[in-house]
């Protein structure tokens, strides 16, 4: 056999184990992040089911450079339109809202991006705990290779956003007690 022959079937060969590997690649991605915040449960809801509230401490909704364009701003059905300048755009909508208990979420992309998220609270006493779990849809051949890289970003931005939204309740006057060791 020449050389070109073996290096053809080599590169075939690696080439079909990668499309078979893509195939059994899982096309979604769950992650979930607990955190508590020290606020009644009943507000840290308000800031999960209106869209306003949202975006003034959520980075994806918040965006500086995006224009919104909201059809309602509280509970189920009510959705915002993210667009950047070009045509770009992120689609957020409450599909449910269980007051003062859970919030789900669907989001999509102009990519054909998908991702379900669910924010379920808890009260502690006076505090709440938050359990946030994001399901990141991945349709293409492509973005089943990201979700190899992805859950560690997903967790790291789950993290920033419950933080952010912990220094809210701090400014609204539920903050946590300092404890020295």
């Amino acid at each position: 056999m020449k050389l070109g022959q073996t290096v053809g079937i080599v590169i075939g060969s690696l080439l079909a184990i990668l499309v078979a590997i893509t195939f059994i690649l899982p096309d979604e991605v769950p992650q979930s992040r607990t955190e508590t915040l020290c606020a009644p449960q009943e507000t840290v809801f308000t800031h999960f089911n209106d869209l306003e509230k949202l975006s003034k401490w959520s980075s994806l909704v918040g965006a500086e450079a995006l224009e919104r364009q909201y059809e309602g701003t509280v509970g189920a059905g009510a959705q915002v339109r993210l667009l950047d300048d070009r045509d770009r755009w992120i689609a957020i909508e409450i599909t449910d809202s269980r007051a003062p208990d859970a919030v789900d979420y669907h989001f999509s992309t102009h990519e054909d991006v998908n991702s379900r998220a669910s924010v379920v609270l808890a009260a502690t006493s006076a505090n709440t705990d938050v359990t946030v779990r994001v399901v990141q849809e991945f349709r293409t051949l492509p973005g089943r290779w990201a979700i190899v890289f992805i859950r560690s970003a997903i967790d790291e931005f789950l993290r920033e956003e419950l933080g952010r939204l912990a220094s809210v309740m701090d400014e609204l006057g539920h903050a946590c007690p300092v404890t020295e060791h």
